[in-house]
């Protein structure tokens, strides 16, 4: 039973060096930037909606839930993009550090 053991031990101490067959998907620090610039956006116009549906605040309800799903849909759209891939003056946080060295 020892054997058995210290096998199964053995098998899943090279599983964990090795990674188990996967390499972990680390995000770049562009591609943070831009679904987090993305991610806050959407979540500020989902409070501002729900917030102004709850006080009346919002004469024409349905126009601003239409621009709040077309946020939404930019959102999931931010998500699929490789960021990793695009040139830095396409996100906006890159922008400023691209600038600020000429």
């Amino acid at each position: 039973m020892n054997g058995v053991t210290a096998a199964i031990r053995r098998r899943v101490a090279r599983a964990l060096e090795s990674g188990g067959g996967h390499k972990a998907h680390r995000f770049s620090p562009r591609e943070r930037t831009a679904v987090g610039n993305q991610l806050l956006l959407c979540g500020i116009v989902v409070v501002m909606f729900v917030v102004g549906l709850a006080t009346g605040a919002l004469p024409r309800a349905e126009l601003f839930a239409l621009g709040v799903l077309i946020v939404a849909i930019g959102t999931i759209a931010a998500l699929a993009v490789p960021w990793a891939r695009t040139t830095a003056g396409w996100i906006a946080a890159s922008r400023s550090s691209t600038s600020s060295r000429s």
